[in-house]
């Protein structure tokens, strides 16, 4: 029994693919100032890995994110990268050993990561869905 239920779960997760950008569990905040609307899973994933390092206007981006071991983080990381949380930080680690590039900026709450985007121009992070975002931030779109 205990097989058979590890087996569907294997096959379950295998199956279920990337999530849909409708059916995230975190929203994409950035600085008032950042000249997007919206952006894919992937521009995420290169933004968050620092392959892509400028906005389209040329202004420095400012990635941010939230600490912890909570479904916000996981889900965000897991939607984008496609990694599990502490796979990210393998993936940090290597880096910073082999490209000299250091993680983005982690915070441990969504008010601290919502006050620095805030305040920092090119700033972007992700919190919550139900972080209320006041007029401070802009929630950028996500698609696929």
């Amino acid at each position: 029994m205990l097989r058979s239920l590890a087996a569907w779960l294997l096959v379950a997760a295998v199956t279920a693919g990337p999530a849909r950008a409708g059916d995230l569990d975190f929203v994409v905040i950035a600085h008032p100032a950042v000249s997007v609307q919206d952006l894919s899973l992937d521009e995420l994933a290169r933004i968050y890995k620092k392959e892509t390092t400028r906005w389209p206007d040329g202004s420095p981006i400012v990635p941010v994110e939230l600490g912890g071991a909570g479904a916000t983080r996981a889900a965000f990381y897991e939607s984008t990268l496609r990694l599990m949380v502490g796979d990210v930080t393998a993936y940090w680690i290597n880096q910073a050993m082999t490209t000299g590039n250091n993680p983005p900026k982690v915070f441990s709450s969504d008010s601290l990561v919502l006050h620095y985007v805030a305040q920092t121009p090119g700033a972007v992070g992700f919190v919550a869905p139900n972080t209320p975002l006041g007029d401070r931030v802009k929630r950028i779109a996500i698609h696929e």
